[in-house]
């Protein structure tokens, strides 16, 4: 009975310690601001934030188009600091023709920084 004890003792403190650690990654938010066409390229641009800098900088983002059922994966690229401008940045050059549509970006989660999904940016192609 007592090692029946110590054995459910030692699992609530280890429980206990893991969720401490999974609320203690730091919090990272991601953001799409703008999608362009350019020299036969289609562009997706963004920020990443976090009071960790290394929850930002070379952070991995992925950019999706909103489709019926799994969503169409565009692209992944790293998020970088900007000289002369606050936070850190994000790129992506695609060689598909970004068409209208709603886009939005995913920093996955790390082990010590917190995953975001961006806002959902409505891209219209206008007619040349």
């Amino acid at each position: 009975m007592k090692k029946l004890l110590m054995a459910g003792l030692a699992a609530a403190v280890m429980s206990v310690a893991l969720a401490g650690n999974a609320s203690a990654a730091s919090s990272t938010t991601v953001t799409t601001k703008d999608a362009f066409l350019g020299n036969g390229s289609s562009f997706w641009d963004g920020t990443v934030k976090s009071a960790n800098k290394a929850c930002a900088l070379n952070r991995s983002v992925t950019v999706f188009q909103v489709k019926p059922g799994a969503d169409k994966k565009i692209g992944t690229t790293k998020a970088q600091r900007v000289t002369g401008q606050p936070g850190y940045h994000w790129t992506l050059e695609a060689r598909v023709a970004v068409t209208t549509g709603k886009y939005y970006a995913v920093a996955k989660p790390t082990a010590s920084c917190g995953g975001d999904t961006s806002n959902v940016l409505n891209f219209v192609l206008k007619p040349r």
